[in-house]
């Protein structure tokens, strides 16, 4: 929210009680219609064309994260 008002475009990922990750689309600029992802927990984070892409992209890197798959 800014000023109080919720954005368009930009969404949080949640899992159970906690926010788990972010997708937002950038509306100015070359990189307008783009979408960006992150996941908070093992910082993952990209850029797609779609929300749904982004959507994918937080849940896979949050499941990464709790089955520990890039833990060596």
């Amino acid at each position: 929210m800014i000023g109080g008002q919720k954005l368009p475009f930009d969404f949080t990922a949640a899992f159970q009680q906690d926010t788990v990750g972010r997708t937002c689309k950038t509306i100015h600029g070359p990189g307008a219609g783009i979408w960006f992802w992150s996941c908070f927990e093992g910082g993952a984070r990209g850029t797609v064309a779609s929300n749904d892409e982004a959507v994918t992209a937080v849940e896979r890197a949050y499941t990464r994260y709790i089955v520990k798959a890039d833990w060596g």
